[in-house]
């Protein structure tokens, strides 16, 4: 008679392999390791593109200042309180 009690880890992982189906464990270690390639992909998509980010903010940044001078030239001389001042 078999006494769960006396068994070791090693026993119970034997005797769980002997009622799963190997070709269905390797598929799923296969699609594990294909899943984390794909995240890997993303995580590296992503780290890029949060590298870029404080160029492109800068960028942006720049254009609203220089998007913010013309509309005040424009506004003053509208206004007619000033000349423009051509840079």
């Amino acid at each position: 008679m078999f006494n769960i009690h006396s068994c070791t880890y090693l026993d119970l992982i034997l005797l769980s392999l002997n009622n799963i189906n190997l070709l269905s464990v390797a598929t799923s270690i296969v699609e594990l390791i294909v899943a984390a390639c794909q995240m890997s992909n993303f995580l590296k998509n992503y780290i890029k593109s949060a590298k870029d980010a404080l160029n492109s903010t800068q960028a942006v940044f720049t254009e609203v200042i220089d998007i913010n001078v013309c509309l005040n030239q424009l506004q003053k001389y509208v206004l007619k309180k000033q000349k423009i001042f051509r840079s």
